[in-house]
């Protein structure tokens, strides 16, 4: 695997993939710091090693400022000592001279250079980056809707995976929005995932204020500029 992370971005913000990438890069535009920070898709929690690895050896070490690294909090693991072991590992495998260092909590940054911060998502209980969006869209008027259809499949016999349901929940949300003309355009009509749900002409900024992200804007405006 070749990985090439730019040289001349001193923060960087690692992230599980595409949807991340697309949520976080919008509300960095939402936050006024798009410029401040360079964000890289890893992949899958899986191959967060071999970007932590690239970015440990690939020369540029030293002018790294800030690297956050986001990952979901699943179900049945602990993300954020998951991630430490990661980067203990790394450190310990790795030849070069340069190590990271290894933040002491989530949200709050290790002590130097470049400093390192872990946001699992959410923070304090299981799930995953879309729970918090389906959060924040609880007030709409499709989600009731959306919620019986899924009690619907429960009565009829479903096992509906936990890991599973907040991606479907979400795909379904999103096509009800696509029915009503009125809330979406015709670019719209073929999104369904998250990383284009944040783009949709229906998702606005008030669904930014929303405190379920809190953690999510608190960590990226600590990124910016730390």
């Amino acid at each position: 695997m070749t990985i090439k992370i730019p040289a001349d971005e001193p923060r960087l913000l690692l992230v599980e993939g595409a949807d991340d990438r697309e949520f976080f890069r919008k509300l960095a535009e939402y936050l006024d710091i798009s410029g401040q920070i360079h964000l890289v898709s890893y992949e899958g929690k899986d191959n967060l090693k071999n970007y932590l690895l690239a970015i440990l050896t690939d020369g540029c070490f030293a002018k790294r400022r800030h690297i956050g690294i986001v990952r979901d909090s699943d179900y049945n693991t602990n993300a954020f000592h998951s991630v430490i072991s990661v980067l203990k590992n790394t450190n310990r495998n790795s030849n070069s001279k340069n190590k990271f260092s290894i933040p002491p909590e989530p949200l709050v940054r290790s002590a130097g250079l470049p400093y390192v911060s872990v946001l699992p998502l959410p923070v304090d209980t299981e799930g995953a980056l879309e729970d918090l969006v389906l959060a924040a869209l609880q007030a709409d008027p499709i989600m009731p809707c959306v919620d019986d259809y899924f009690a619907c499949l429960t009565k009829v016999g479903l096992r509906i995976s936990k890991n599973r349901a907040s991606k479907s929940k979400l795909s379904v949300f999103i096509s009800g929005k696509i029915v009503d003309s009125s809330q979406s355009t015709r670019r719209d009509v073929s999104r369904k995932f998250l990383r284009e749900a944040v783009g949709m002409s229906w998702w606005d900024d008030e669904l930014w204020k929303h405190d379920g992200f809190n953690d999510a804007k608190a960590f990226l405006q600590q990124l910016a500029v730390d």
